[in-house]
């Protein structure tokens, strides 16, 4: 007879975690409009003197919950080529306050190259973090990269120094999201 309570137990619990998990604000997929950048593959085969080429994108969020646990991913998407999606580093949840979660990103030892027709060259590094914040507002998932802040390196890795650089301005950086869940 424990046996059997104990497993009717389980499922209740099981059968709650899983109502509570699907009704859950934050998790879904989130997508915003579109909104139109540079296609910097296109551009760079029009050359230095060729013109900026523009494609059409859009952003996507999906957030999931494991626990009291969240998971934050992203990816760039264009809605003309279906092939096309460009996954963005990994976000760590720093910190959650009532509808806000703010987000960040690193990349240690970023390569800039150069080339000076001999083929691509490292001329320097950089330690990059970058901030992100989510705002959750009336079933709207407002996206917000507003700064990175790098750590520069010469080519030997000896420390150059480091810049903070608002990036609110950036296309893409404040976008809208909508769940299709709702």
């Amino acid at each position: 007879m424990t046996k059997k309570y104990l497993l009717t137990l389980i499922v209740l619990l099981f059968s709650v975690t899983c109502i509570a998990q699907e009704q859950d604000p934050w998790v879904g997929t989130w997508t915003s409009e579109s909104y139109s950048d540079i296609d910097w593959k296109a551009s760079k085969e029009t050359g230095d003197d060729g013109p900026m080429v523009y494609a059409s994108y859009k952003f996507v969020v999906r957030i999931t919950k494991n626990g009291d646990k969240y998971n934050v991913r992203a990816k760039t998407i264009r809605p003309d080529d279906p092939n096309y999606s460009s996954y963005h580093l990994p976000f760590t949840i720093k910190r959650m306050a009532g509808n806000t979660m703010w987000l960040e990103s690193y990349v240690k030892k970023d390569p800039f190259t150069v080339d000076y027709g001999k083929g691509p060259f490292i001329e320097s590094y950089s330690d990059n973090t970058y901030y992100y914040k989510l705002t959750l507002n009336n079933g709207t998932l407002h996206y917000s990269y507003y700064k990175v802040h790098s750590i520069d390196y010469d080519k030997n890795m000896n420390y150059k120094g480091e810049e903070t650089m608002n990036t609110s301005d950036f296309r893409g950086s404040n976008l809208d999201l909508f769940n299709d869940d709702w």
